[in-house]
């Protein structure tokens, strides 16, 4: 096999090796009419919910790699969520179907937890009512933009780091 294949094959494999060997993340939430701001653009509410949930659980299992063992399973269950930004209806057109981003529309997110190990064990459990007022200031090239939980997902990433720091002292 030429060299250069190799070093296009080897992200690959180790991709794919990392995933298998990461920690489960179940996610769960409340109906999506029980829930504060979930509505992405003209989509109705249950589809919205669809993806911020797929989306939640993206960045969950991506830190779920980091700060979780692999034999761990973390279960969360969302008891409400307000997404950063808001639909201001006084707006009218094209912009009535727009998520105004505002330092004044801060993102929270309400959730049950529990991190279990292989035994089924109860490594941690609880409730975190997570909110960030400085949403606004993450200016960081590695967030993707183009998420519709562009700003929550760091909030559940920062949540999962200071949690592990505390299991660990």
């Amino acid at each position: 096999m030429k060299p250069i294949i190799r070093l296009l094959i080897l992200p690959v494999a180790i991709s794919v090796a990392a995933s298998l060997n990461a920690a489960t993340v179940n996610v769960t939430s409340e109906a999506a009419d029980e829930l504060t701001d979930i509505r992405l653009s003209s989509t109705s509410e249950e589809k919205s919910l669809l993806i911020v949930l797929d989306q939640l659980k993206d960045s969950l299992t991506r830190s779920a790699k980091r700060y979780l063992a692999e034999d761990q399973t973390l279960d969360i269950h969302f008891t409400d969520i307000n997404l950063a930004g808001e639909f201001e209806p006084w707006r009218t057109g094209a912009q009535y179907d727009i998520r105004w981003v505002r330092e004044i529309y801060i993102p929270r997110l309400e959730f049950t937890f529990k991190i279990t190990g292989a035994d089924g064990a109860v490594v941690a459990e609880g409730s975190e009512n997570l909110s960030d007022t400085a949403f606004m200031m993450r200016a960081s090239a590695t967030l993707d933009r183009s998420r519709a939980t562009f700003y929550e997902g760091p909030m559940l990433n920062d949540w999962m780091r200071q949690f592990r720091k505390k299991e660990k002292s």
